[in-house]
């Protein structure tokens, strides 16, 4: 058949020995004939089986080759089956043309029937050998294949049956929807012909012809339904048939793996384009051999960077607990002054003028402590600075070292399926692995560093907690004290006022009056004076009382932006599992209906799993929000009546503030919270849009409520 087409003996060029004995013992044939027509050279390729009980006979080839060119007996061109039309159709449009192969004959060439020396035991361990790899590879790929075969029968099978019953179900649900509105209109009927009967005795009649066309309707329905019934039954016999044609495709299919075999023929060619992928391959190694370096000159600076902030951090650490042992040396002395100024009542002035500095003072290690932490949250921007810089290294090292594996698994292969053909994969593989250890090495570094500086920043807002809480402590502190203060004071007041009165009462007995006036007018002076030092403390008790106020609206409206910034990051990283899934899925496209199915179910089922864990992982986000929230209103209710208070309260919404709006299962509604289903692309994207559009929302809102809170701060 090669002869035919090419018009040259096979092997015209080769000498007749044992050498090319042995290599069509391991599937050397020669190369196919360009623009020879796909059937022939399968038809020819059967005749090149191994095995020689696989393949046709002459008379077989002459049916098949006589079904091409002749149309059979007592056939119809429309009863010809489409493979055997495709199949004449490429026989009939095969191009028409003069090979021009000019091959010189081996002189060692001999087409005449003559015996080699077999007898040796190095050619039969050979060709043993050569049999029993053929043979454990035939087995391996048909019981492969076998289990790739069935499982897509049974899933076609399932599917077949799903779909039968679903429409035999909807077809059921369907009737009966129909006799039920026409037992309803039955029953109109019926009323309607009550109410006629007053009028007119003749409807009767129409009445009775109704109910028995009704009637017969319904007996049609039954009818209808019974013939439904009977189908459902001959479609689950027919589902049995289908069983037993699939018991029978399998042992048909075992037949047909041995086509697969025919494929040895092109090692030889997918050895040539192995060899200059390895040529790739290396130069790639070069080059990820530079970048390594790169990596580690900018990990050995990203380490001096962050062994100097950790010095610096432990300097600061050491001088803000120097400090807080002296601002609680200095609470503890103003609980004794406090104390000391319950039991001396005479010695009010001077002990307030002492509370004056010592307040003053708090006041002052106040705005300093503020510095500090302002200073603080400057290095803790810079370590989540270092930390987004590591983890995106991170990712890009890990990409790396996916590539590196998926080249390592193809490498891999081809030496397998090449064997001792291809002996330089072996050293390709070896720096594979050494290269996919090293960067597991440097990941494992790099995860241990980011681990670190995710307890350095876990510590430094540890600390940064700590000191706002001081200095909230501290604030409230001076609230209460001016609290006292303006109570004493009223106290006092109320004392010289009754001062003034028994001195009136004096004055109108006629008493000595110059004494009782001078006395009145030095109460009077320190009734103004004590006026005048009410009317301070109650502004600045006023004053810390609103900037407590605004000092909690601010840290609300933070954890809002940092929460919409989450929601944000969140919404990134699901687009980005919504592109994976459509890219991954088109790229199945090609692949046979079954197979692809069953490789589309598992990517959607993988990707479904990275989109939910996404959802749950930036699910609870909102519970710090919900802190923050109930505290502020705590706030905004004990200080009610100042004139901001119900201000802010009306422009954050704090009595109808809704924490639905920031959950994010409330708008992911595809995916319920708790439950797991399949999610396609269009699902994924439904999710996607309704979180943007609320995210858009907030956001808005957000920038609206800075806007007049600030425009209130400065009023």
């Amino acid at each position: 058949m090669w002869e035919f087409t090419s018009k040259i003996l096979p092997f015209n060029d080769k000498a007749h020995d044992i050498q090319l004995a042995l290599s069509i013992c391991k599937g050397e044939r020669p190369e196919i004939i360009e623009n020879t027509p796909q059937c022939y050279i399968d038809l020819m390729k059967k005749c090149w089986d191994e095995d020689p009980l696989k393949r046709p006979s002459s008379k077989e080839i002459l049916n098949i080759i006589e079904s091409w060119i002749f149309r059979p007996e007592n056939k119809k061109i429309e009863d010809i089956n489409e493979e055997l039309k495709s199949n004449i159709m490429e026989f009939i449009n095969a191009p028409i043309e003069h090979n021009n192969l000019i091959v010189e004959s081996h002189p060692k060439a001999c087409y005449t029937s003559h015996l080699f020396d077999f007898t040796s035991k190095e050619l039969n361990e050979i060709l043993e050998g050569s049999q029993r790899f053929l043979e454990l590879k035939q087995k391996y790929q048909s019981s492969q294949n076998e289990l790739q075969n069935i499982q897509m029968e049974l899933v076609n099978l399932q599917q077949n049956s799903t779909l039968q019953k679903d429409e035999f179900a909807k077809k059921v649900s369907t009737l009966q929807i129909q006799i039920t509105n026409l037992q309803s209109e039955k029953q109109a009927l019926n009323s309607k012909l009550t109410e006629q009967l007053k009028q007119n005795s003749q409807l009767n009649l129409e009445k009775n012809n109704l109910q028995e066309e009704l009637k017969s309707q319904q007996n049609q329905f039954k009818n209808q339904l019974n013939q439904f019934q009977i189908g459902y039954k001959q479609i689950e016999e027919e589902n049995l048939k289908l069983e037993k044609i699939a018991e029978t495709y399998y042992q048909n299919s075992q037949n047909e793996l041995v086509n697969l075999q025919q494929r040895n023929s092109q090692t030889e060619e997918e050895i040539l384009k192995l060899e200059s992928e390895l040529f790739d391959l290396q130069q790639r190694n070069f080059k990820f051999d530079q970048n390594n370096q790169n990596l580690k000159q900018r990990n050995f600076e990203f380490e001096q960077n962050n062994q100097n902030l950790r010095l610096n951090l432990a300097k600061q650490i050491k001088e803000f607990a120097e400090r807080e042992n002296i601002l609680q040396i200095q609470i503890i002395d103003l609980q004794n002054e406090k104390q000391n100024l319950t039991g001396n009542l005479t010695n009010l002035t001077e002990q307030l003028e002492q509370n004056k500095l010592t307040n003053q003072q708090v006041q002052d290690q106040i705005s300093q402590l503020k510095q500090e932490e302002t200073k603080l949250q400057e290095k803790l921007a810079q370590t989540e600075a270092n930390i987004q810089e590591l983890k995106s290294h991170k990712e890009s090292l890990i990409k790396q070292k996916e590539q590196l594996e998926v080249n390592y698994e193809q490498i891999k292969q081809e030496r397998i399926r090449l064997q001792n053909r291809i002996s330089d994969l072996l050293q390709d593989q070896k720096l594979t692995t050494e290269l996919k250890a090293k960067l597991e090495e440097e990941i494992s570094q790099l995860e241990q560093k980011l681990i670190v500086e995710e307890q350095i920043k876990m510590q430094l807002t540890q600390a940064l907690q700590i000191k706002e809480n001081r200095i909230n402590e501290l604030e409230q502190r001076l609230i209460n004290l001016d609290q006292e203060r303006i109570k004493k004071l009223q106290d006092k007041r109320k004392e010289l006022s009754e001062i003034e009165k028994e001195l009136l009462n004096k004055l109108t007995s006629g008493k000595n009056t110059k004494e009782i006036h001078k006395e009145k007018e030095a109460k009077q002076k320190e009734m103004n004076e004590l006026q005048q030092e009410l009317l301070r403390t109650s502004t600045s008790y006023n004053v810390n009382r609103k900037n407590q106020v605004f000092k909690q609206v601010n840290n609300f409206l933070k954890v809002k932006g940092r929460f919409l910034t989450l929601r944000e990051e969140a919404i990134k990283k699901l687009q980005n599992c919504c592109n994976n899934l459509e890219s991954s899925i088109n790229k199945e496209r090609n692949t046979i209906g079954s197979i692809r199915d069953i490789k589309i179910s598992k990517l959607t089922d993988k990707y479904t799993k990275e989109f939910q864990s996404i959802l749950v992982k930036y699910n609870d986000e909102f519970l710090e929000l919900n802190k923050n929230y109930c505290f502020l209103k705590k706030i905004v209710q004990e200080n009610k009546e100042l004139e901001v208070s119900p201000k802010i309260e009306n422009i954050l919404n704090l009595n109808s503030f809704n924490l639905d709006k920031y959950k994010i299962f409330k708008f992911a509604t595809n995916s319920q919270e708790g439950t797991r289903i399949q999610l396609n692309s269009n699902m994924m994207k439904e999710d996607i849009n309704s979180l943007r559009k609320n995210l858009n929302e907030l956001k808005l809102e957000l920038n609206q409520e800075k806007k007049v809170l600030k425009n209130l701060a400065t009023v």
